[in-house]
């Protein structure tokens, strides 16, 4: 409320407490945002199923049938979005913990790693187990 009490209007044109010009802080902004974001996620049955389906394409070497397979089971148990899946390094996974870090993403307009896109991103995620229970 106190912010909507010491707005002020550029222009003026408008009564005291008029809602026109009036803009939300980007903080506010941000927090709307991560509480309105609707999360996709998949059973690890279906996990298992893209994975399997990824072994068995024709025209790709092992290497990369095993890679493929592996970020889909490893994005069904971490929930990660594939900006940071991509970004990740072998440092990043703590599998003692259960545990993996998440500090940069990856671009794919510029194709490079950064830092993720706002603080909330930067964060460590619990992998589960299939339940879903955490490893640790």
């Amino acid at each position: 409320m106190q912010r909507i009490l010491t707005v002020y209007t550029k222009n003026r044109r408008h009564p005291p407490f008029c809602l026109n010009d009036l803009s939300i802080p980007e903080k506010d902004k941000l927090a709307m945002e991560i509480a309105t974001r609707k999360a996709a996620s998949f059973s690890w049955t279906d996990a298992k199923r893209m994975a399997d389906a990824v072994q068995a394409l024709p025209g790709l070497n092992e290497g990369r049938k095993s890679r493929y397979a592996t970020a889909f089971l490893l994005a069904a148990a971490s929930g990660l979005r594939c900006s940071e899946l991509f970004a990740l390094r072998m440092n990043d996974v703590d599998f003692k913990a259960g545990i993996i870090r998440v500090d940069e993403a990856f671009d794919g307009r510029t194709y490079t790693i950064g830092q993720v896109k706002n603080l909330a991103a930067d964060r460590k995620v619990v992998l589960g187990d299939r339940e879903g229970r955490p490893t640790r």
